[in-house]
């Protein structure tokens, strides 16, 4: 009987890595980012991979406790829990895949590994 892989855990730093640092609202990148539910959370939204964005503090502000359609904004990307990267947090492998050197050594992840890889 094979073992199930652990899931990845819901933190802010990994929802920051999957979203590579940027902004899913206007694309801009800083390390200063908020976590944003696209579903507020009195209007049901949980903490879910798929509720839960990076966001610049403007777009925040902007956004506020509204729905998307209320505020004619739209995500870059729509989220998703990403796979299990094993041994290492999500942020490292994203540091990681960034970096030359170490991008022969890590696994390859299709849905985390190549949209990193390619903007190194």
């Amino acid at each position: 009987m094979k073992r199930p892989l652990p899931e990845l855990k819901l933190s802010r730093r990994s929802v920051f890595a999957r979203d590579n640092y940027t902004c899913q609202y206007c694309g801009a990148q800083s390390k200063d980012l908020t976590i944003d539910h696209i579903i507020p959370k009195r209007l049901g939204g949980g903490l879910h991979w798929d509720n839960l964005v990076a966001c610049c503090r403007r777009c925040n502000t902007r956004k506020g406790d509204k729905l998307l359609p209320q505020t004619g904004m739209r995500l870059a990307r729509h989220p998703r829990r990403p796979k299990y990267v094993p041994y290492i947090s999500l942020a490292k492998y994203v540091n990681g895949a960034k970096n030359s050197v170490w991008r022969d050594y890590l696994p390859i992840f299709h849905d985390v590994g190549a949209e990193y890889t390619a903007a190194a």
